[in-house]
């Protein structure tokens, strides 16, 4: 059974101990429904499963980083014209 829902969804993600609020946008979701009518599965277009993955990779990288050492816009600026890749 199909289920079919034109809303805006909003998925809670568990990363390293923190959860994450995502807006995602799902158009066309469609959910399969137990006999009841209970949904146990759903249904969405392979663009935005891909999105999804990569927002998800996405978090997972700034959730490994987040105790990475801070380095100032000043000093990336700095190190880019020193190294030549940033007009002075």
């Amino acid at each position: 059974m199909f289920a079919q829902s034109r809303l805006s969804s909003y998925v809670l993600l568990k990363i390293d101990k923190r959860k994450v609020l995502c807006n995602i946008h799902l158009m066309n979701t469609q959910y399969i429904t137990d006999s009841e009518g209970g949904k146990v599965a759903v249904i969405i277009p392979i663009t935005e499963y891909e999105d999804l993955m990569e927002d998800i990779s996405d978090l997972a990288c700034v959730a490994e980083r987040r105790n990475d050492e801070r380095v100032s816009l000043s000093d990336v600026k700095n190190s880019l014209i020193a190294d030549g890749l940033l007009p002075s």
